[in-house]
């Protein structure tokens, strides 16, 4: 009997080598007299989804055995995501900036999870110059596991300029 070993890897990760192990062996013989040992191959790639896979061993020969193979799973988990909210700066009265987050974990060409995290922040143009905590809430993609890290917008003085034309005597 050829039997799979089930594993487990992480979405955009690389297949882990798969185990297979054989049992049945008469006269203390071990798998070490077999003419070729079996192996084992999933349709799982980097890019498959979140979800369970079939690992299908296979290949097995030698004369003096027949083999019968078990099939294991190979259990594909959600990546690490790490979602930072950008910090921002901005002067007193004028509008808030767009509030952006960055990503650190995607993998496979994704840009962003399938349902991104919202931004937000309590400063409006009137609020006084001092740090704002960017929060960021929701979110979510089967492929990743999403941790949500704040930020924050800083509001500066407004800058002070003079019209020297204005003030000039006519």
């Amino acid at each position: 009997v050829a039997t799979a070993a089930d594993a487990s890897r992480t979405y955009g990760a690389a297949n882990p080598d798969f185990t297979v192990t054989c049992t049945g062996f008469v006269n203390g013989e071990t798998a070490a007299v077999l003419d070729i040992a079996p192996g084992a191959t999933t349709t799982a790639t980097t890019a498959s989804a979140v979800g369970d896979y079939a690992i299908v061993p296979a290949g097995g020969a030698d004369a003096d055995y027949d083999f019968t193979y078990v099939e294991a799973t190979l259990a594909v988990t959600p990546a690490a995501l790490l979602c930072t909210a950008d910090n921002q700066i901005r002067p007193y009265a004028a509008p808030n900036p767009e509030l952006t987050v960055t990503y650190t974990g995607l993998a496979n060409g994704d840009i962003a999870p399938a349902t991104p995290p919202a931004a937000a922040c309590a400063a409006d143009a009137t609020s006084v110059p001092d740090a704002y905590p960017i929060t960021l809430a929701g979110g979510s993609d089967p492929n990743y596991a999403l941790t949500l890290v704040p930020g924050t917008l800083t509001v500066t003085k407004a800058d002070q300029i003079v019209d020297f034309a204005a003030l000039a005597p006519k």
